[in-house]
């Protein structure tokens, strides 16, 4: 119900997205006033650029995260219940995750951190199944975490040790190929934007050290 107010938002999220609409389409900012603006992934800017070209304004940008909250609260639910869990236990779970307060918080903003890791909780979730279709959308849930924030390369790991001890062989190699093929659609282009403009594929930030 109030314009959007953080930090992170007005100085390169929403700004960022900004100039995209501006100029009408994705490109890399010529002189931008934070090297955030170019070099960090830009998945979740772009789902709020979206909402800034349909609503003609901000009024809906933090839709984006509120909707990843929500996927969150399924999520936890979903992994609760496949791990064995009751029902109410499971959906207790995920409405209590709901309440800590850095979910509350970041829900009404337009940040990125809770779409970065609806992503990667989706993908959790998805590995834990050895149909081929869930194991497409994990890895799909991965190509597009990786695009959204760059901790979530550091996740892939914990990922990888959760598909060993759920899934056979075939499948496995099945889930890995999926991840491998969205992280280049949905994050390759962000890694060659930075690898031609900076000439290291997180750019010359020092936050995208890893």
């Amino acid at each position: 119900a109030v314009p959007p107010n953080n930090g992170d938002s007005l100085t390169y999220r929403l700004s960022r997205a900004g100039y995209w609409l501006q100029h009408g389409g994705l490109h890399w900012i010529a002189d931008p006033h934070t090297e955030r603006q170019n070099e960090f992934p830009p998945n979740a800017e772009l789902e709020q650029l979206y909402t800034l070209a349909f609503m003609r304004g901000d009024g809906a940008a933090a839709l984006t995260q509120w909707l990843a909250a929500l996927t969150l609260v399924a999520a936890v639910a979903g992994l609760a219940r496949r791990l064995g869990y009751s029902r109410a236990a499971s959906v207790f779970a995920g409405l209590l995750f709901a309440t800590f307060a850095e979910v509350a918080l970041q829900s009404s903003s337009t940040q990125n951190d809770l779409v970065a890791a609806s992503f990667v909780a989706a993908a959790a979730y998805f590995v834990r199944s050895p149909a081929r279709v869930e194991l497409a959308l994990a890895g799909l849930a991965v190509g597009l975490a990786l695009g959204t924030k760059v901790s979530a390369w550091l996740v892939l790991p914990v990922l990888g040790l959760l598909a060993l001890v759920s899934l056979p062989p075939r499948r496995l190699a099945f889930g890995v190929a999926a991840a491998c093929a969205a992280t280049v659609a949905f994050a390759g282009p962000f890694l060659a934007l930075n690898l031609a403009h900076t000439g290291r594929p997180f750019g010359e930030a020092d936050e995208q050290e890893i």
